[in-house]
């Protein structure tokens, strides 16, 4: 089977999850998930941490970019899994086929899938995350991609959590509008 890379858009991280899981704690509230006061709590609970990202493989190498991140955001670094414009790669099995390397099965598109991941370095302050997805059930050729990520620091005060740089340095909110 052909081996190719993926492009860091195809393969996204999985930014959304991690969102939709600390959004299912707001029903505690008494007021709107993005207010300033359910910000401030999530960040006085877990707080987050300003980090590099950049894939460093080959053709797909790409521009740093920075993310503020949680600990779910950050645990999203360390098992990506691939999505596609329309949707992203849904967990077939209940936990990992494999725990070392990260190794779990998916549908997407209709297509089952194998994701595989490596982690070497630092979880923690640096370090790299080898992805490899291959089909299951269709002559999809095998896509990988190599990440490296750096923890940088505190998010600068005006930065919520999943606020992002794009490739060209310029300031992107997790928030739409």
């Amino acid at each position: 089977m052909p081996t190719s890379r993926v492009p860091l858009l195809v393969v996204a991280l999985a930014l959304l999850a991690p969102v939709a899981a600390v959004a299912g704690a707001a029903w505690a509230l008494d007021r709107p998930i993005g207010s300033e006061r359910w910000l401030d709590r999530q960040a006085a609970l877990d707080p987050p941490s300003l980090w590099q990202a950049q894939a460093i493989d080959g053709e797909f190498a790409s521009a740093p970019v920075t993310v503020c991140a949680d600990g779910n955001l950050h645990a999203g670094f360390l098992r990506p899994m691939p999505t596609s414009g329309t949707g992203q790669c849904v967990p077939i099995d209940d936990r990992p086929v494999q725990i070392s390397p990260y190794r779990i099965r998916c549908r997407l598109n209709g297509h089952r899938l194998q994701v595989t991941t490596r982690v070497q370095g630092d979880p923690q302050r640096d370090f790299t995350v080898a992805f490899e997805m291959r089909g299951l059930d269709a002559p999809i050729p095998v896509q990988t991609q190599v990440r490296r990520y750096r923890r940088l620091g505190a998010c600068p005060p005006d930065w919520s959590i999943g606020d992002h740089t794009d490739r060209n340095g310029r300031r992107r909110s997790h928030v739409a509008g």
